[in-house]
């Protein structure tokens, strides 16, 4: 039982924080500090504990990537527009920092207003269109090297014409713009002055807009956030936020059974859920969209630049046994293809069929009867990555191919296989939901890791650059799809990517705990964890 949960937590996102959780410190008796101003009419102070699965290196939103990074950044920064809180739906796009905006007839022209009075932390002023133009700018800039510069490669200029304006000039038309401006990674509004001042330091030490203030980090131990009384929005309800590095799974279920913690990442396992509920301080979450967990075979290194050994991979690995046995039906679903099913474009065109003989006969035809092993793969020591490869592993191993793993930490992972250090990349991801947003990332040859322009292509993909182009520009949502439904057969058609498993993601909090959205509900997540923001707050 241990080991199956385990392997579910593998799944179940990648490298999640794991946790968020709340105390009440008292403020009489102790040393007032800045975590705890503005709080003289209470005698207590409301923090919430949230516990992270590893280091948060990059605090910049312009290159933080890994699940902690970008928990952390969500409640920093701003963007232009932002899906409801707790939600992730294309239709629904509200403004952020934006009150509105319009485009042109053909959407190569995208103007938005911002609201005035939004106030920068720690005393940089107010916000301004310059801000928002140079903040973009930055992510386009190659020398910034940011991993999210390929998606504003269709943006031919940025003008600020008024105090309060700012305007796209696109060189293609782009429909689904609004998805490059999301309060998400690139989308984030940074302070040129603050970069500035700070220097590298920067991406231990952000500053922006959102509704909790940066205030300290000592690696391997807390990230620690303060309320930003300020807050276009509204004064936060809670006063501090401490991330804390925890790395072990029971220790935070133990600590939520005793109210140590009120937010955590749950198991995808029925015996697992049933098992929490019977808890009744506990309320459990089901997500969307759909965490996609797959394979990335890099085509540009041998053995994997033959196209039989990439099929026999393909064909390898029993799926249905995984989500079935391994998984659990009920926490996951088999995948629908290379874009998850949910996503605006996903043309659903299947996953591999399991064929273990065919897989044998390719690799006799590659000339390798006698089995083949391929180059040491770096894998994350996190359960949520380890154990997906190490079934991957036991798979392969029963057709006569050899893949050794060696263990990394989680960041160590990410940037090796960011420097295409790895012929397969593992990946789980949940994107802003439109095909042409995944396809840029992972299958548009700009974004091949190890380019300057490098994002998550970790496959060295093109063979589908013209259609990703097509599509993007395409106006009528009926052609647009038709577009990404070919390019997502020729991906499929060409074995370099290969999808193993679906999720939702599961989340489990203390009943005490007001989310502050829906209704107290979370419907959607692109973080794989709770939002926590001015209106989160603890029910006495």
């Amino acid at each position: 039982m241990k080991r199956k949960i385990n392997i579910i937590l593998s799944i179940l996102i990648a490298a999640v924080i794991v946790l968020s959780g709340c105390t009440e410190q008292k403020q009489s008796g102790t040393k007032e500090t800045s975590e705890s101003k503005g709080t003289s009419n209470s005698s207590k102070e409301k923090a919430i504990n949230v516990a992270m699965s590893g280091e948060a290196e990059k605090l910049d939103p312009h290159f933080a990537s890994p699940v902690n990074e970008v928990t952390i950044v969500q409640t920093i920064f701003n963007g232009l527009v932002k899906f409801p809180t707790g939600t992730v739906d294309f239709e629904k796009i509200e403004g952020d920092l934006a009150e509105k905006w319009e485009s042109n007839s053909d959407a190569t022209q995208w103007t938005f207003h911002l609201k005035k009075g939004v106030k920068w932390q720690k005393g940089y002023g107010e916000l301004t269109s310059e801000d928002v133009k140079w903040s973009f700018e930055r992510v386009m800039d190659e020398k910034t090297g940011s991993p999210w510069r390929a998606d504003y490669d269709n943006v031919a200029n940025i003008e600020a014409p008024e105090q309060y304006t700012v305007v796209f000039n696109l060189k293609q038309p782009d429909a689904s713009f609004l998805l490059k401006v999301l309060n998400y990674h690139g989308g984030m509004i940074v302070n040129k002055k603050a970069i500035e001042d700070a220097g590298d330091k920067f991406m231990t030490s952000p500053v922006g807009t959102g509704p909790f203030i940066f205030e300290e980090y000592s690696p391997k131990d807390k990230v620690v956030l303060i309320k930003n009384k300020d807050f276009f929005k509204g004064e936060p309800k809670l006063e501090k936020v401490i991330l804390k590095i925890m790395t072990d799974p029971t220790a935070v279920e133990i600590a939520m059974d005793k109210g140590e913690i009120q937010l955590g990442l749950g198991i995808g396992d029925q015996l697992w859920i049933d098992k929490r509920k019977e808890n009744k301080d506990l309320v459990l979450d089901f997500t969307t969209p759909a965490l996609l967990w797959g394979i990335h075979l890099n085509m540009s290194k041998p053995p994997l630049d033959d196209i039989r050994v990439r099929e026999a991979i393909a064909h390898a690995i029993d799926i249905k046994t995984y989500v079935n046995k391994v998984v659990g039906k009920d926490a996951a679903s088999l995948p629908t293809g290379n874009v998850s099913a949910v996503y605006f474009g996903a043309a659903k065109v299947g996953a591999y069929d399991y064929d273990p003989e065919k897989s044998k006969e390719l690799l006799k035809e590659a000339g390798y009867e006698k089995g083949l092993t391929l180059p040491k793969q770096y894998i994350s020591t996190l359960n949520s990555y380890l154990d997906i490869m190490v079934y991957v592993q036991d798979q392969l191993r029963k057709v006569g191919i050899e893949m050794p793993l060696e263990k990394v930490e989680h960041a160590t992972y990410h940037a090796n296989a960011r420097k295409d250090l790895n012929n397969i990349a593992l990946y789980g991801y949940v994107r802003a939901p439109h095909a042409d947003t995944v396809l840029t990332q992972f299958f548009y040859g700009p974004s091949t890791v190890g380019t300057p322009t490098g994002v998550t292509n970790y496959s060295h993909y093109n063979k589908v650059d013209k259609l990703i182009e097509q599509a993007r520009v395409e106006l009528d949502k009926t052609k647009a799809k038709q577009i990404y439904k070919e390019a997502q057969e020729q991906i499929k058609k060409d074995f370099i990517y290969v999808p193993l498993v679906e999720t939702n993601t599961v989340l489990v909090r203390r009943k005490e705990v007001d989310l502050g959205y829906n209704q107290n509900k979370i419907k959607g997540t692109m973080i794989y964890n709770y939002y926590i923001d001015e209106n989160t707050d603890l029910k006495d």
